[in-house]
Protein backbone atom coordinates (compact mmCIF):
# COMPACT_ATOMS: atom_id res chain seq x y z
CA UNK A 1 0.00 0.00 0.00
CA UNK A 2 1.46 3.55 -0.49
CA UNK A 3 0.22 6.99 0.45
CA UNK A 4 0.78 10.28 -1.28
CA UNK A 5 -0.03 13.47 0.60
CA UNK A 6 -3.65 15.66 -0.93
CA UNK A 7 -4.60 19.50 -0.59
CA UNK A 8 -7.74 20.06 0.71
CA UNK A 9 -8.30 22.04 -2.91
CA UNK A 10 -8.06 18.53 -4.80
CA UNK A 11 -10.85 16.53 -3.15
CA UNK A 12 -13.63 18.91 -2.17
CA UNK A 13 -16.04 16.79 -3.20
CA UNK A 14 -14.45 13.85 -1.66
CA UNK A 15 -14.84 15.60 1.96
CA UNK A 16 -18.00 16.96 1.09
CA UNK A 17 -19.18 13.37 0.91
CA UNK A 18 -17.56 12.38 3.88
CA UNK A 19 -19.04 14.96 5.79
CA UNK A 20 -22.03 14.46 4.77
CA UNK A 21 -21.82 11.19 6.12
CA UNK A 22 -20.06 12.00 9.18
CA UNK A 23 -23.23 13.69 10.25
CA UNK A 24 -25.27 10.80 10.08
CA UNK A 25 -22.75 8.18 10.85
CA UNK A 26 -25.94 5.75 11.46
CA UNK A 27 -26.42 5.73 8.16
CA UNK A 28 -22.90 3.22 7.90
CA UNK A 29 -24.51 0.69 10.07
CA UNK A 30 -26.80 -1.91 8.12
CA UNK A 31 -30.28 -3.21 9.16
CA UNK A 32 -29.29 -6.30 11.06
CA UNK A 33 -31.55 -9.82 9.57
CA UNK A 34 -31.29 -10.81 13.63
CA UNK A 35 -32.15 -8.28 16.17
CA UNK A 36 -30.44 -10.68 18.43
CA UNK A 37 -29.51 -9.62 22.44
CA UNK A 38 -25.68 -8.33 21.95
CA UNK A 39 -26.14 -7.85 17.89
CA UNK A 40 -23.10 -5.46 17.43
CA UNK A 41 -24.87 -3.59 14.62
CA UNK A 42 -27.85 -2.53 17.35
CA UNK A 43 -25.24 -1.19 19.38
CA UNK A 44 -23.53 0.67 17.00
CA UNK A 45 -27.00 2.35 16.24
CA UNK A 46 -27.20 3.26 19.86
CA UNK A 47 -23.86 4.49 20.45
CA UNK A 48 -24.44 6.62 16.87
CA UNK A 49 -27.84 7.87 17.58
CA UNK A 50 -28.81 12.18 17.45
CA UNK A 51 -25.34 14.06 17.85
CA UNK A 52 -22.45 12.65 18.25
CA UNK A 53 -18.81 13.68 19.03
CA UNK A 54 -16.92 11.32 16.80
CA UNK A 55 -13.74 12.02 18.36
CA UNK A 56 -14.74 10.81 21.27
CA UNK A 57 -14.03 7.27 19.53
CA UNK A 58 -10.48 7.93 19.11
CA UNK A 59 -9.36 5.93 21.47
CA UNK A 60 -11.83 3.28 21.17
CA UNK A 61 -10.89 -0.56 21.13
CA UNK A 62 -13.35 -0.74 17.74
CA UNK A 63 -12.45 -0.47 14.53
CA UNK A 64 -15.38 0.65 13.24
CA UNK A 65 -16.07 3.60 15.85
CA UNK A 66 -12.14 4.05 15.90
CA UNK A 67 -12.22 4.68 12.17
CA UNK A 68 -14.48 7.29 12.52
CA UNK A 69 -12.74 9.35 14.85
CA UNK A 70 -9.85 9.03 12.02
CA UNK A 71 -11.49 10.06 9.11
CA UNK A 72 -13.06 12.87 11.32
CA UNK A 73 -9.07 14.35 12.50
CA UNK A 74 -8.51 13.74 8.40
CA UNK A 75 -10.78 15.54 6.70
CA UNK A 76 -10.35 18.56 9.63
CA UNK A 77 -6.69 18.77 8.53
CA UNK A 78 -5.83 21.52 6.44
CA UNK A 79 -3.64 19.48 4.52
CA UNK A 80 -5.45 16.28 4.56
CA UNK A 81 -3.21 14.14 5.93
CA UNK A 82 -2.30 10.93 3.47
CA UNK A 83 -4.25 9.56 0.84
CA UNK A 84 -4.48 5.61 0.26
CA UNK A 85 -5.37 3.49 -2.94
CA UNK A 86 -6.77 -0.02 -1.81
CA UNK A 87 -7.82 -2.57 -4.18
CA UNK A 88 -9.92 -5.12 -2.94
CA UNK A 89 -11.97 -7.80 -4.37
CA UNK A 90 -14.76 -5.28 -4.61
CA UNK A 91 -12.76 -2.69 -6.76
CA UNK A 92 -10.37 -0.16 -5.59
CA UNK A 93 -11.36 2.03 -3.16
CA UNK A 94 -9.57 5.60 -1.83
CA UNK A 95 -9.59 6.48 1.67
CA UNK A 96 -7.84 9.27 3.70
CA UNK A 97 -5.64 8.24 6.66
CA UNK A 98 -4.07 10.05 9.85
CA UNK A 99 -3.71 7.28 12.16
CA UNK A 100 -3.59 3.76 12.66
CA UNK A 101 -7.24 2.42 11.65
CA UNK A 102 -7.42 -0.33 9.12
CA UNK A 103 -7.30 0.90 6.03
CA UNK A 104 -10.46 -1.38 5.02
CA UNK A 105 -12.08 -0.04 7.51
CA UNK A 106 -11.27 3.70 6.71
CA UNK A 107 -12.20 2.59 2.92
CA UNK A 108 -15.23 1.64 3.95
CA UNK A 109 -16.44 4.66 6.25
CA UNK A 110 -15.31 7.10 3.51
CA UNK A 111 -16.97 5.66 0.75
CA UNK A 112 -20.69 5.21 2.32
CA UNK A 113 -22.54 6.31 -1.00
CA UNK A 114 -20.63 3.27 -2.88
CA UNK A 115 -23.00 0.46 -2.49
CA UNK A 116 -20.44 -2.12 -2.14
CA UNK A 117 -17.54 -0.27 -0.66
CA UNK A 118 -19.63 0.52 2.37
CA UNK A 119 -19.53 -2.63 3.85
CA UNK A 120 -16.18 -2.80 4.46
CA UNK A 121 -16.41 -0.47 7.64
CA UNK A 122 -17.12 -3.51 9.34
CA UNK A 123 -14.28 -5.93 7.81
CA UNK A 124 -12.95 -6.37 11.29
CA UNK A 125 -16.06 -7.99 12.85
CA UNK A 126 -16.63 -10.03 9.75
CA UNK A 127 -12.85 -11.57 9.55
CA UNK A 128 -13.69 -12.68 13.41
CA UNK A 129 -16.56 -14.46 12.28
CA UNK A 130 -19.15 -12.41 13.73
CA UNK A 131 -21.36 -11.42 11.37
CA UNK A 132 -21.51 -11.11 7.57
CA UNK A 133 -22.47 -8.31 5.15
CA UNK A 134 -24.93 -8.12 1.98
CA UNK A 135 -24.78 -4.93 -0.12
CA UNK A 136 -26.43 -4.42 -3.32
CA UNK A 137 -28.52 -1.28 -4.30
CA UNK A 138 -30.88 0.05 -1.56
CA UNK A 139 -30.45 -3.34 -0.05
CA UNK A 140 -28.11 -2.87 3.02
CA UNK A 141 -28.69 -5.93 6.06
CA UNK A 142 -26.31 -7.62 8.12
CA UNK A 143 -26.68 -11.12 10.27
CA UNK A 144 -24.72 -12.20 12.93
CA UNK A 145 -26.91 -15.50 13.33
CA UNK A 146 -26.48 -16.59 9.52
CA UNK A 147 -29.47 -15.67 8.28
CA UNK A 148 -29.52 -15.74 4.30
CA UNK A 149 -30.66 -12.59 2.45
CA UNK A 150 -34.29 -12.09 1.27
CA UNK A 151 -34.80 -12.80 -2.69
CA UNK A 152 -34.58 -8.76 -3.29
CA UNK A 153 -31.02 -8.75 -2.79
CA UNK A 154 -29.68 -11.59 -5.41
CA UNK A 155 -32.62 -9.43 -7.85
CA UNK A 156 -30.65 -6.17 -7.04
CA UNK A 157 -27.14 -8.35 -7.58
CA UNK A 158 -28.60 -9.53 -11.10
CA UNK A 159 -29.42 -5.77 -11.94
CA UNK A 160 -26.15 -4.09 -10.98
CA UNK A 161 -24.27 -7.06 -12.92
CA UNK A 162 -26.71 -6.36 -15.81
CA UNK A 163 -27.73 -10.42 -15.62
CA UNK A 164 -30.64 -11.25 -17.49
CA UNK A 165 -32.87 -13.60 -15.57
CA UNK A 166 -36.28 -15.15 -14.94
CA UNK A 167 -38.68 -17.10 -12.15
CA UNK A 168 -38.47 -20.56 -12.16
CA UNK A 169 -42.44 -21.70 -12.24
CA UNK A 170 -41.54 -24.63 -9.60
CA UNK A 171 -39.45 -23.15 -6.78
CA UNK A 172 -40.21 -19.26 -7.35
CA UNK A 173 -36.65 -18.83 -7.33
CA UNK A 174 -34.53 -16.59 -9.85
CA UNK A 175 -32.88 -18.35 -12.98
CA UNK A 176 -29.93 -17.17 -14.67
CA UNK A 177 -28.66 -18.79 -17.85
CA UNK A 178 -30.62 -21.45 -20.27
CA UNK A 179 -30.58 -25.41 -19.91
CA UNK A 180 -32.37 -28.38 -19.20
CA UNK A 181 -31.03 -28.86 -15.88
CA UNK A 182 -29.41 -25.94 -13.03
CA UNK A 183 -27.59 -25.80 -10.12
CA UNK A 184 -29.43 -24.56 -6.75
CA UNK A 185 -27.32 -22.26 -4.81
CA UNK A 186 -27.70 -21.70 -1.24
CA UNK A 187 -26.87 -19.45 1.35
CA UNK A 188 -26.61 -20.58 5.05
CA UNK A 189 -28.85 -23.28 3.09
CA UNK A 190 -31.40 -21.83 1.94
CA UNK A 191 -32.35 -21.45 -1.59
CA UNK A 192 -31.37 -17.96 -3.50
CA UNK A 193 -30.75 -18.98 -7.11
CA UNK A 194 -30.77 -21.22 -10.21
CA UNK A 195 -27.64 -21.57 -12.76
CA UNK A 196 -28.34 -22.85 -15.86
CA UNK A 197 -26.60 -25.83 -16.95
CA UNK A 198 -25.87 -24.16 -19.93
CA UNK A 199 -24.72 -20.49 -18.20
CA UNK A 200 -21.40 -19.37 -19.38
CA UNK A 201 -20.94 -16.69 -16.43
CA UNK A 202 -19.70 -17.71 -13.01
CA UNK A 203 -22.60 -16.59 -10.97
CA UNK A 204 -20.86 -17.35 -7.35
CA UNK A 205 -18.40 -14.63 -8.20
CA UNK A 206 -21.08 -11.84 -9.00
CA UNK A 207 -22.75 -12.87 -5.75
CA UNK A 208 -19.76 -12.62 -3.46
CA UNK A 209 -19.05 -9.04 -4.90
CA UNK A 210 -21.74 -7.83 -2.98
CA UNK A 211 -21.49 -10.17 0.02
CA UNK A 212 -18.96 -9.40 2.45
CA UNK A 213 -18.03 -12.60 4.82
CA UNK A 214 -14.87 -14.55 6.65
CA UNK A 215 -15.15 -17.97 4.77
CA UNK A 216 -17.40 -18.12 1.05
CA UNK A 217 -17.28 -21.89 1.64
CA UNK A 218 -18.55 -21.89 4.42
CA UNK A 219 -21.25 -19.43 3.53
CA UNK A 220 -22.83 -20.99 -0.10
CA UNK A 221 -23.60 -24.27 -0.90
CA UNK A 222 -25.05 -25.74 -4.19
CA UNK A 223 -27.42 -28.98 -5.11
CA UNK A 224 -27.66 -30.63 -8.60
CA UNK A 225 -30.32 -33.49 -8.25
CA UNK A 226 -28.71 -34.98 -11.30
CA UNK A 227 -27.45 -38.87 -10.13
CA UNK A 228 -27.55 -36.95 -6.20
CA UNK A 229 -27.19 -40.82 -4.83
CA UNK A 230 -23.71 -40.56 -6.26
CA UNK A 231 -22.35 -37.32 -4.68
CA UNK A 232 -19.48 -37.21 -2.21
CA UNK A 233 -17.40 -35.13 -0.31
CA UNK A 234 -14.21 -35.03 -3.21
CA UNK A 235 -16.95 -32.57 -5.07
CA UNK A 236 -16.04 -29.95 -2.46
CA UNK A 237 -12.93 -29.21 -4.07
CA UNK A 238 -15.04 -28.57 -7.69
CA UNK A 239 -17.14 -26.22 -5.92
CA UNK A 240 -14.22 -24.45 -3.86
CA UNK A 241 -12.63 -23.86 -7.92
CA UNK A 242 -15.84 -22.87 -9.46
CA UNK A 243 -16.94 -20.19 -5.62
CA UNK A 244 -13.21 -18.75 -6.61
CA UNK A 245 -14.05 -17.99 -10.50
CA UNK A 246 -12.43 -21.21 -11.29
CA UNK A 247 -14.74 -21.78 -14.19
CA UNK A 248 -18.35 -21.20 -15.38
CA UNK A 249 -21.82 -22.64 -14.15
CA UNK A 250 -21.72 -24.58 -17.22
CA UNK A 251 -18.38 -25.86 -16.57
CA UNK A 252 -18.98 -26.52 -12.89
CA UNK A 253 -22.68 -28.77 -13.73
CA UNK A 254 -20.60 -30.49 -16.15
CA UNK A 255 -18.00 -31.68 -14.46
CA UNK A 256 -19.74 -32.45 -11.03
CA UNK A 257 -22.67 -34.56 -12.97
CA UNK A 258 -19.53 -36.02 -15.15
CA UNK A 259 -17.85 -37.20 -11.82
CA UNK A 260 -21.46 -38.86 -10.50
CA UNK A 261 -22.10 -40.74 -14.06
CA UNK A 262 -17.84 -42.22 -13.98
CA UNK A 263 -19.01 -42.78 -9.73
CA UNK A 264 -22.03 -44.85 -10.74
CA UNK A 265 -20.49 -46.82 -13.76
CA UNK A 266 -17.77 -47.96 -11.26
CA UNK A 267 -20.14 -49.14 -9.22
CA UNK A 268 -21.23 -51.86 -11.65
CA UNK A 269 -24.85 -50.26 -11.79
CA UNK A 270 -26.80 -49.79 -15.16
CA UNK A 271 -29.26 -46.68 -14.70
CA UNK A 272 -31.72 -44.39 -16.61
CA UNK A 273 -32.00 -41.46 -15.22
CA UNK A 274 -32.48 -42.31 -11.35
CA UNK A 275 -33.68 -45.80 -12.40
CA UNK A 276 -31.33 -48.42 -11.17
CA UNK A 277 -31.29 -51.52 -13.06
CA UNK A 278 -30.61 -54.62 -11.67
CA UNK A 279 -28.36 -56.19 -14.77
CA UNK A 280 -27.47 -55.32 -18.07
CA UNK A 281 -30.52 -57.39 -19.91
CA UNK A 282 -32.87 -55.78 -17.94
CA UNK A 283 -30.95 -51.89 -18.61
CA UNK A 284 -31.13 -52.81 -22.42
CA UNK A 285 -34.81 -53.81 -22.51
CA UNK A 286 -35.88 -50.44 -21.83
CA UNK A 287 -34.04 -48.89 -25.26
CA UNK A 288 -35.55 -49.25 -28.62
CA UNK A 289 -32.80 -51.31 -30.01
CA UNK A 290 -33.04 -55.04 -31.76
CA UNK A 291 -32.57 -58.24 -29.86
CA UNK A 292 -29.64 -58.93 -32.30
CA UNK A 293 -28.05 -55.53 -30.71
CA UNK A 294 -29.01 -56.11 -27.24
CA UNK A 295 -27.50 -59.64 -27.10
CA UNK A 296 -24.50 -57.74 -29.02
CA UNK A 297 -23.79 -55.07 -26.04
CA UNK A 298 -24.68 -57.49 -23.63
CA UNK A 299 -21.83 -59.75 -24.03
CA UNK A 300 -19.30 -57.50 -25.18
CA UNK A 301 -19.66 -55.03 -22.02
CA UNK A 302 -17.38 -55.34 -19.35
CA UNK A 303 -18.20 -57.61 -16.46
CA UNK A 304 -18.39 -55.48 -13.07
CA UNK A 305 -19.07 -51.86 -15.10
CA UNK A 306 -21.80 -49.92 -15.18
CA UNK A 307 -23.76 -47.71 -17.53
CA UNK A 308 -25.72 -44.23 -17.03
CA UNK A 309 -27.78 -42.30 -19.21
CA UNK A 310 -30.03 -39.62 -19.05
CA UNK A 311 -32.84 -41.19 -20.34
CA UNK A 312 -34.03 -44.44 -22.66
CA UNK A 313 -32.49 -43.21 -25.63
CA UNK A 314 -30.85 -45.38 -28.56
CA UNK A 315 -28.42 -42.32 -29.52
CA UNK A 316 -27.00 -41.55 -25.88
CA UNK A 317 -26.81 -45.45 -25.11
CA UNK A 318 -24.51 -45.14 -28.29
CA UNK A 319 -23.02 -42.55 -27.52
CA UNK A 320 -21.85 -43.97 -23.93
CA UNK A 321 -20.58 -47.63 -25.16
CA UNK A 322 -19.05 -46.84 -28.08
CA UNK A 323 -15.56 -45.11 -26.82
CA UNK A 324 -15.50 -48.69 -25.47
CA UNK A 325 -16.75 -51.69 -27.81
CA UNK A 326 -17.72 -49.55 -30.56
CA UNK A 327 -15.49 -51.04 -32.75
CA UNK A 328 -16.55 -54.82 -31.97
CA UNK A 329 -20.28 -53.86 -32.44
CA UNK A 330 -20.08 -52.42 -36.24
CA UNK A 331 -17.69 -56.24 -36.23
CA UNK A 332 -20.41 -58.59 -34.85
CA UNK A 333 -23.44 -56.38 -37.04
CA UNK A 334 -21.32 -56.14 -40.34
CA UNK A 335 -18.41 -58.47 -40.33
CA UNK A 336 -15.95 -56.69 -42.50
CA UNK A 337 -17.85 -53.54 -42.57
CA UNK A 338 -15.17 -51.41 -40.55
CA UNK A 339 -12.37 -51.70 -43.39
CA UNK A 340 -15.07 -52.06 -46.52
CA UNK A 341 -16.76 -48.74 -45.50
CA UNK A 342 -14.21 -46.58 -44.05
CA UNK A 343 -16.32 -44.01 -45.29
CA UNK A 344 -19.13 -43.87 -43.26
CA UNK A 345 -16.90 -44.61 -39.70
CA UNK A 346 -17.60 -41.12 -38.95
CA UNK A 347 -19.90 -39.02 -36.26
CA UNK A 348 -22.16 -39.99 -34.11
CA UNK A 349 -22.63 -43.70 -33.56
CA UNK A 350 -26.23 -44.01 -34.46
CA UNK A 351 -25.57 -42.16 -37.84
CA UNK A 352 -22.49 -44.70 -38.52
CA UNK A 353 -24.77 -47.41 -37.79
CA UNK A 354 -27.38 -45.88 -40.01
CA UNK A 355 -25.32 -45.24 -42.97
CA UNK A 356 -24.19 -48.61 -42.20
CA UNK A 357 -26.50 -50.34 -42.76
CA UNK A 358 -27.72 -48.59 -45.66
CA UNK A 359 -24.53 -49.66 -47.34
CA UNK A 360 -24.87 -52.97 -46.23
CA UNK A 361 -28.35 -53.45 -47.60
CA UNK A 362 -27.90 -51.41 -50.72
CA UNK A 363 -24.68 -53.70 -51.58
CA UNK A 364 -27.02 -57.03 -51.20
CA UNK A 365 -29.50 -55.41 -53.52
CA UNK A 366 -26.59 -54.68 -55.86
CA UNK A 367 -25.41 -58.59 -55.43
CA UNK A 368 -28.42 -59.54 -56.15
CA UNK A 369 -29.84 -58.17 -58.90
CA UNK A 370 -26.58 -57.96 -60.32
CA UNK A 371 -26.92 -55.39 -63.41
CA UNK A 372 -24.05 -55.32 -65.57
CA UNK A 373 -22.90 -51.54 -66.81
CA UNK A 374 -21.19 -50.46 -69.52
CA UNK A 375 -20.37 -46.93 -69.11
CA UNK A 376 -20.34 -44.06 -66.61
CA UNK A 377 -24.28 -43.34 -67.60
CA UNK A 378 -25.21 -46.89 -67.39
CA UNK A 379 -23.14 -47.15 -63.94
CA UNK A 380 -25.29 -43.92 -62.75
CA UNK A 381 -28.42 -46.01 -63.94
CA UNK A 382 -27.71 -49.58 -62.23
CA UNK A 383 -26.41 -47.21 -59.27
CA UNK A 384 -30.05 -45.46 -59.03
CA UNK A 385 -32.17 -48.29 -59.63
CA UNK A 386 -30.60 -50.36 -56.58
CA UNK A 387 -31.10 -47.43 -54.85
CA UNK A 388 -34.09 -46.22 -55.46
CA UNK A 389 -35.40 -50.27 -54.21
CA UNK A 390 -33.26 -49.99 -51.19
CA UNK A 391 -33.59 -46.67 -49.60
CA UNK A 392 -35.72 -43.77 -49.82
CA UNK A 393 -36.06 -41.18 -52.39
CA UNK A 394 -33.97 -38.53 -50.46
CA UNK A 395 -31.05 -40.82 -51.09
CA UNK A 396 -31.56 -40.02 -55.28
CA UNK A 397 -31.76 -36.85 -55.01
CA UNK A 398 -28.66 -37.19 -53.03
CA UNK A 399 -26.88 -39.16 -55.29
CA UNK A 400 -28.26 -36.87 -58.81
CA UNK A 401 -26.77 -33.96 -57.16
CA UNK A 402 -23.44 -35.45 -57.08
CA UNK A 403 -23.98 -36.59 -60.55
CA UNK A 404 -21.36 -35.35 -63.82
CA UNK A 405 -24.10 -33.88 -66.35
CA UNK A 406 -21.48 -33.73 -68.85
CA UNK A 407 -22.74 -36.27 -71.28
CA UNK A 408 -25.93 -36.39 -72.28
CA UNK A 409 -27.31 -39.98 -71.82
CA UNK A 410 -26.67 -38.61 -68.04
CA UNK A 411 -28.62 -36.30 -68.09
CA UNK A 412 -31.34 -38.71 -69.72
CA UNK A 413 -30.99 -40.76 -66.43
CA UNK A 414 -31.43 -38.35 -64.54
CA UNK A 415 -34.82 -37.24 -66.22
CA UNK A 416 -35.88 -40.73 -66.08
CA UNK A 417 -35.30 -41.15 -62.25
CA UNK A 418 -36.75 -37.68 -61.02
CA UNK A 419 -39.53 -38.42 -63.28
CA UNK A 420 -40.34 -41.90 -61.91
CA UNK A 421 -39.69 -41.61 -57.84
CA UNK A 422 -41.56 -37.37 -58.97
CA UNK A 423 -38.52 -36.12 -57.07
CA UNK A 424 -37.79 -31.79 -56.91
CA UNK A 425 -36.09 -31.16 -60.72
CA UNK A 426 -34.02 -28.25 -59.24
CA UNK A 427 -31.64 -29.78 -61.64
CA UNK A 428 -33.51 -30.12 -64.47
CA UNK A 429 -32.07 -26.55 -66.16
CA UNK A 430 -28.67 -29.30 -66.83
CA UNK A 431 -30.80 -31.95 -68.70
CA UNK A 432 -31.33 -31.11 -72.59
CA UNK A 433 -34.38 -31.87 -74.81
CA UNK A 434 -32.26 -34.86 -76.27
CA UNK A 435 -31.61 -35.81 -72.89
CA UNK A 436 -35.48 -35.49 -71.94
CA UNK A 437 -36.02 -38.00 -75.27
CA UNK A 438 -33.63 -40.58 -74.16
CA UNK A 439 -35.24 -40.27 -70.34
CA UNK A 440 -38.25 -41.05 -71.60
CA UNK A 441 -37.41 -43.67 -74.16
CA UNK A 442 -35.74 -45.62 -71.20
CA UNK A 443 -37.81 -44.76 -68.60
CA UNK A 444 -40.23 -48.11 -69.46
CA UNK A 445 -37.83 -50.57 -68.73
CA UNK A 446 -36.51 -48.98 -65.25
CA UNK A 447 -40.25 -49.23 -64.35
CA UNK A 448 -40.45 -52.89 -65.40
CA UNK A 449 -37.26 -53.56 -63.16
CA UNK A 450 -38.14 -51.63 -60.20
CA UNK A 451 -41.61 -53.08 -60.35
CA UNK A 452 -39.92 -57.14 -60.64
CA UNK A 453 -35.98 -56.35 -59.30
CA UNK A 454 -35.56 -60.14 -58.93
CA UNK A 455 -36.82 -61.53 -62.16
CA UNK A 456 -33.93 -61.32 -64.71
CA UNK A 457 -33.40 -57.99 -64.24
CA UNK A 458 -30.10 -57.74 -66.03
CA UNK A 459 -31.88 -58.45 -69.11
CA UNK A 460 -34.20 -56.08 -68.95
CA UNK A 461 -31.33 -53.78 -68.08
CA UNK A 462 -29.29 -54.81 -71.39
CA UNK A 463 -31.81 -53.77 -73.72
CA UNK A 464 -31.27 -49.94 -72.30
CA UNK A 465 -27.90 -50.00 -74.26
CA UNK A 466 -29.75 -49.33 -77.16
CA UNK A 467 -30.23 -46.11 -76.10
CA UNK A 468 -28.01 -45.25 -73.78
CA UNK A 469 -23.89 -45.27 -74.55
Amino acid sequence: MSYKRESRERNEARIRNIEETLKHPKTLVPDCLDKVMFCPFTAYEKKLNGEVDLLKFAKSHDEFLRGLAETKRAIDDDELSFSGLLKTPHGTATFFKKGDTDQYVLAGIQNEKHDVFRMLSFSRIVSSGKAVIYSAGSYYRATCRSTPPESKFIENILKEENISYSIEESTGLLEVGTGDDYTELYIFGSPILLAGSMSKINTPTRIFKYILCKDPTQLISFKISKLSRFSDKSESSIFASYISGGMTDSDFFQQIVSRRRNLAKSSGLFLIGTEAFPDINAFLSKIDISEREKKIISELWPSGEGIYIDDASTRKLYETVWPEIGEQIVEQLYPGATEKHKEVMKGNPVEILDRLNRAVKLEETEERMKLKSWSTPSSQLADLIAIGITEQPESLTDYISKMSMKETDSQAVAYCIQEIYKLNRSQSWKISSDAVVKGRMIMEYVMRIIKDPWNNPNETFQEISKIIR
